[in-house]
């Protein structure tokens, strides 16, 4: 298992999960809540889990302790991208 690729996956994945985030909140489309800020959350964390589990599981057969360590990763990252979405939000409409 390439843990270092592992990482640069979740690495991608994340930022582009998060611009994506960011996006969506400065298009306006609808008035920022903490209703509207959940549901991009779980877009957001659903991208990655994606396109990491996709992209990681297309380049090497894993047995289950290597899912389990690639679940591990993923909820790392996914918490990382959790905590900067959090902070962003917060700039954005400081009542969130």
């Amino acid at each position: 298992m390439n843990i270092e690729l592992l990482h640069n996956i979740c690495k991608d994945a994340t930022r582009k999960a998060f611009n994506e985030f960011k996006r969506q909140v400065e298009v306006e489309l609808f008035p920022f809540n903490n209703s509207l800020k959940e549901n991009l959350q779980k877009q957001m964390l659903e991208q990655i889990r994606m396109q990491v589990t996709k992209e990681y599981m297309s380049k090497n057969n894993l047995s289950i302790q290597q899912l389990k360590v690639l679940d591990e990763v993923i909820n790392q990252y996914s918490n990382i991208a959790l905590k900067t979405s959090d902070n962003y939000s917060k700039k954005i409409n400081p009542s969130i």
